[in-house]
């Protein structure tokens, strides 16, 4: 009996979940887990085939071309490295899906972490947004990585992690 009363005085001592915690955790679950979705389905289909990137690369000088022909010569530079990025990846695809498997498991478990109020959470989401940032360059070569995709991958998790930050003095 004593123990269901010190349960309840815990409960009693320790405020509710802020709002604005409550919003960033439902984000964070929402974009994390449609992420993990993304990479199990990836798994399952395997490797794309060799004709599917030969069909991604035609695809893909088209829209170069058709960027050049407009005088959009940064955009198509963007595209060039963006297929030099896809061919990577696709080169080391089994590695690229684990690396981001981890990447985002590691996202999910800090947000629960922080959702349940330890601090904890809050340091894995920063290993997380860091992973997210570079750990494309374990596998891809840092030519082929389009600069605008990490400047504003970035600041995205520069800006949530400052969000959550704003929540730190609820967490244990």
């Amino acid at each position: 009996m004593t123990d269901f009363i010190d349960m309840n005085a815990e409960n009693e001592q320790r405020p509710s979940r802020p709002g604005f915690l409550t919003v960033l955790g439902v984000l964070s679950f929402i974009a994390i887990g449609l992420n993990l979705i993304i990479i199990v389905f990836q798994l399952v289909s395997g490797k794309p085939s060799e004709e599917q990137m030969l069909e991604e690369q035609v695809m893909m000088a088209s829209q170069i071309n058709e960027m050049n022909d407009l005088g959009m010569g940064s955009l198509a530079g963007f595209l060039e490295q963006a297929q030099a990025m896809s061919n990577e990846i696709n080169q080391k695809f089994y590695l690229a899906m684990g690396i981001t498997l981890i990447t985002y498991i590691i996202g999910l478990f800090g947000v629960l972490k922080m959702w349940k109020g330890a601090k904890v959470g809050f340091h894995l989401y920063i290993i997380y947004n860091l992973l997210g940032i570079g750990g494309l360059y374990l596998y891809v070569s840092p030519e082929n990585v389009p600069s605008i995709g990490v400047i504003l991958n970035a600041i995205l998790s520069g800006l949530f992690i400052f969000l959550y930050s704003r929540n730190l003095n609820w967490m244990k």
